[in-house]
């Protein structure tokens, strides 16, 4: 895994830097050097491995082991909690995946952007996301415009290689119709 911030023996890595890979596989365009495209895959798949739940849901920050590449814990970040489910979190792993498809035409990718896609909308049921889709109620509703309009690009993006395109669409636009008219 690509560390977001340098630790020595220990690697801490974020869901965001999914956002992030596409720029590995331009500069493996560019430079002719497939390292940089290696480096995207590698990561994408421990990523996969490690911060994507099996219910679709993704967990933001953990921590590994920089030489063994062996997970030592999941950490709270920006969510509500290490176990949380952080909306913006949940949008960089659709649109990330989605990329890392186009990228790869690895169908892994394209099943887990789905997964993804599929508990965001249900979470959100057309609507503006929370910050967080496990933060208690009693702490009233936070809606993340960012998570909403980043997850709704991915969806779309992702729509044009399901066999469920209007329904992804229909999802997408509800969101950032919601957005447009509650928080212009």
């Amino acid at each position: 895994a690509m560390a977001s911030w340098n630790g020595g023996k220990v690697c801490k890595t974020i869901i965001d830097n999914m956002m992030n890979l596409r720029l590995l596989f331009w500069a493996a365009r560019e430079t002719h050097d497939m390292r940089f495209k290696h480096i995207a895959i590698a990561h994408a798949d421990k990523m996969l491995e490690t911060l994507i739940r099996k219910d679709g849901t993704a967990h933001h920050l953990c921590e590994f082991n920089s030489e063994t590449g062996e997970l030592i814990q999941f950490l709270g970040g920006q969510g509500y909690s290490a176990d949380s489910q952080w909306s913006r979190g949940q949008a960089w792993a659709i649109y990330g995946f989605t990329r890392m498809y186009e990228n790869t035409g690895d169908e892994k990718y394209l099943f887990a952007a789905q997964k993804c896609a599929d508990n965001f909308i249900r979470q959100c049921k057309g609507k503006t996301p929370a910050w967080d889709f496990c933060a208690p109620e009693e702490n009233g509703f936070t809606p993340d415009t960012s998570a909403g309009t980043c997850a709704a690009s991915g969806i779309i993006t992702m729509a044009k290689y399901t066999d469920n395109k209007d329904i992804y669409i229909n999802a997408a636009k509800s969101v950032l119709v919601d957005i447009y008219e509650n928080y212009k």
